[in-house]
């Protein structure tokens, strides 16, 4: 980015100024909203910030948003609940800007979020601001977070995408990766998203399983080398190690579904062959009690050790 400039002022719909909370990295958020009881974990009162531009973006031929925070997602229970309800929605974030009256107008469909943990999205805004009134309003019904909100002014710095296949890509059993507690000193509950320490390892799963065939332990880079509707399947605490790439900044770029243990999911408890969906050489799943196992049923090429 050629020049990044915070924002003069952002207002919350509550009537509280959140600029300070807006202006770092540095996991003090922006929530001007109440959450809504406990079954409609993920959703918020309406709410907005005002957004007041800097000055630069008034003869700048290029303004961007770069939004960075975390979404506490929904799922489906709360999806159905929220349905019987007319009162409340599930609205992603909306940019509206000043209508000359006193007023706001809307610039088109939600803009999207940065879905799970904390993310920057960069939002391309010049063709929407007014440039003699550069005010955006950002306005949800969602668990949405903001931890920074900057204004990208200009081109991008000259840069290079190098793009690298890897070589190989090994399924195996890891377990899963200890939790740690996202809350900051006197923050209140789900404020913070929740971290993971990869090289720590938690002693015992930390959900049930699906039932059903997965595909089996070892190589699976033919699975993964193309977007086919061929599928590497996973059970929760498998990993996959994936070697022959060397970057720096990178982007990875990944394709696939996620079958989720939701009572409102349909035929949540198990894993079966789909129309259009080709399964490689499976396995069945060993339940814990068993994984002292699961290296017998590895690819011979590729022998695991469990954790």
């Amino acid at each position: 980015i050629e020049q990044s400039v915070p924002l003069v002022r952002a207002l919350g719909s509550d009537g509280r100024d959140w600029t300070a909370e807006l202006a770092e990295l540095d996991a003090v958020h922006a929530a001007p909203f109440e959450p809504l009881p406990p079954q409609f974990l993920g959703l918020v009162t309406p709410h907005h910030l005002d957004l007041e531009l800097p000055p630069e973006v008034v003869r700048a031929s290029r303004v961007r948003l770069m939004m960075t925070g975390w979404l506490h997602w929904t799922d489906a229970s709360v999806n159905v609940a929220a349905g019987h309800h007319d009162e409340y929605e599930f609205v992603p974030p909306l940019l509206r800007v000043p209508d000359g009256s006193g007023g706001w107008r809307p610039t088109g469909p939600p803009v999207g979020f940065p879905a799970g943990k904390t993310k920057t999205m960069v939002l391309a805004i010049g063709d929407l601001i007014v440039r003699d009134d550069p005010r955006i309003r950002v306005s949800s019904t969602i668990r949405l977070y903001w931890d920074r909100i900057h204004v990208a002014i200009g081109d991008d710095e000259p840069f290079t995408v190098t793009k690298i296949e890897p070589s190989s890509a090994q399924l195996q059993y890891r377990g899963f990766s200890r939790r740690q507690p996202g809350l900051l000193p006197g923050a209140p509950e789900h404020d913070q998203p929740e971290w993971f320490d990869f090289e720590a390892r938690e002693p015992w799963p930390r959900w049930n399983q699906h039932d059903g065939m997965f595909t089996r332990y070892g190589e699976v880079l033919p699975l993964l080398d193309t977007i086919d509707d061929r599928f590497a399947i996973f059970a929760a605490g498998d990993g996959r190690g994936v070697t022959g790439l060397s970057f720096g900044v990178f982007k990875l770029r990944e394709d696939g579904t996620v079958k989720v243990l939701d009572d409102m999911t349909p035929h949540i408890n198990g894993v079966s062959r789909r129309s259009g969906v080709q399964l490689a050489g499976c396995r069945q799943f060993l339940p814990p009690w068993e994984r002292k196992t699961q290296n017998q049923i590895a690819s011979p090429a590729a022998p695991v050790t469990p954790a």
